[in-house]
């Protein structure tokens, strides 16, 4: 027999473990996607086991958790009736964990609030070494673990940690507003320009990696914010950062041509469709002026249509894009082809079909509703500066008007439900800033 006190002193350190582990997956993310999802992998199973153990299912009787359960019934149905049915199951057969994640996210910090400061300062200062390490590599061409810059298609990118992987503006970008929540929460009192200049170097390091969606969510993040954030006096360090930045991103594209020929002058060619010799583009394309971002992308998008118009309500299967763009009936050029669509509702429609596409744009007009709400009603949607954030992590994440990586990615999951977590949390009654 396990004596009483054996047993609370075993659930506290089951419930330690979990917490160090979920302290760990925002840096682990770094890694790539195997350490993290491991991470998270664990802490889910064990949570669950917990809460199962010690008859703590309340948290499981959340609006978050129907409503993700009806979406994972709805992807996993699209698997199951997939013509790839190994490849479909096994990239959602086990997604169910992302919904647990968040769950434990909020049962975790409600339990120890203290245990959020904490989170948000391995957040703060896990970012400003990322900073530090960028400006090195794009000061002496290495970072301090010995890794070039990153040259490709004669474009030299910012990458620090991350190697050769290009997820460095993508991370930070999305982590931006629990970077400026860390800010926020942060006593510094006289050393109140230290945030500014924080701000002003995260985004610049943003700029430098040339990840030109992350710098469409950096801006939008940061224009959201100053907007919304509940401390007034933030929100004056806020704009003063984003002053400073502006004059900072003109130096910097004006004295490197480089970074201006990706960010700007590339950016232009490609949707005003001017960065291909007409001899290689389409004969439907010729006459086009306005391009879906990219040329390339162009063609993922139509391909993605072309799919979802044969399997309209379930969709060809999760992760199928890339076996049917080969077929002939898809395919719409040269660069039709790809691992995914490269837009999260192209994504949506093609592999998954039109309830998944509602569902999840659905998740995004409410979001986008409670901020309509916020800046023209009485009723105020936004409690604290916590739910400020993360609803912003949530409406870039959803952001519908640019390319993105693949819905389905274990990285960019975590990522996803990492916010979702500590805005359930937000909502509590527990004492928030």
């Amino acid at each position: 027999m396990i004596k009483s006190q054996d047993f609370k002193f075993f659930q506290d350190n089951l419930l330690n473990f979990i917490s160090v582990l979920t302290l760990l997956i925002p840096i682990s993310l770094i890694s790539g996607p195997f350490i993290p999802d491991l991470f998270l992998s664990i802490s889910s199973i064990i949570f669950l086991i917990f809460c199962i153990k010690n008859n703590c299912l309340d948290f499981f009787k959340l609006k978050f958790f129907y409503l993700s359960v009806i979406f994972y019934l709805l992807i996993l149905i699209s698997a199951i009736t997939s013509e790839n049915i190994y490849i479909s199951i096994k990239s959602v057969g086990f997604y169910f964990r992302f919904i647990i994640f968040s769950i434990s996210l909020y049962f975790i910090f409600s339990q120890n609030l203290k245990l959020l400061n904490t989170f948000f300062k391995i957040i703060l200062f896990s970012s400003l070494i990322i900073i530090f390490d960028s400006f090195v590599q794009f000061i002496f061409g290495y970072n301090l673990f010995g890794f070039q810059l990153l040259i490709q298609n004669s474009d030299i990118r910012v990458t620090s940690f991350f190697g050769d992987d290009l997820k460095l503006g993508s991370y930070l970008a999305r982590f931006l507003p629990f970077f400026i929540y860390s800010l926020l929460i942060l006593n510094l009192k006289k050393f109140n320009i230290l945030k500014i200049i924080f701000i002003t170097l995260y985004t610049i390091v943003i700029f430098l990696t040339g990840e030109r969606t992350a710098i469409l969510f950096a801006l939008l993040s940061l224009l959201f914010l100053t907007i919304f954030l509940k401390d007034k006096e933030f929100k004056k360090y806020l704009f003063l950062a984003i002053s400073i930045l502006s004059l900072s991103i003109i130096t910097i594209l004006n004295t490197n041509h480089n970074l201006k020929k990706r960010v700007v002058t590339q950016t232009l060619n490609q949707v005003l469709n001017k960065d291909r010799p007409e001899n290689l583009k389409l004969e439907s394309d010729k006459s086009r002026k306005i391009m879906a971002f990219s040329y390339i992308h162009d063609q993922h998008y139509q391909t993605g249509i072309k799919i979802f118009k044969d399997n309209i309500l379930l969709g060809s299967g999760p992760k199928t894009f890339r076996f049917l763009c080969k077929n002939k009936e898809y395919k719409v050029g040269p660069d039709s082809c790809s691992t995914h669509p490269h837009n999260t509702y192209i994504q949506l429609l093609s592999e998954t079909g039109l309830f998944s596409f509602v569902f999840i744009i659905s998740i995004f007009f409410y979001f986008l509703y409670l901020v309509i709400k916020e800046l023209f009603f009485k009723k105020k949607s936004f409690v604290n500066n916590l739910q400020v954030c993360m609803v912003c992590c949530i409406l870039i994440n959803l952001w519908p008007f640019s390319p993105s990586g693949n819905f389905f990615n274990n990285w960019l999951n975590i990522i996803y439900f990492l916010p979702v977590g500590f805005y359930i949390l937000s909502q509590s009654k527990k004492k928030i800033i």
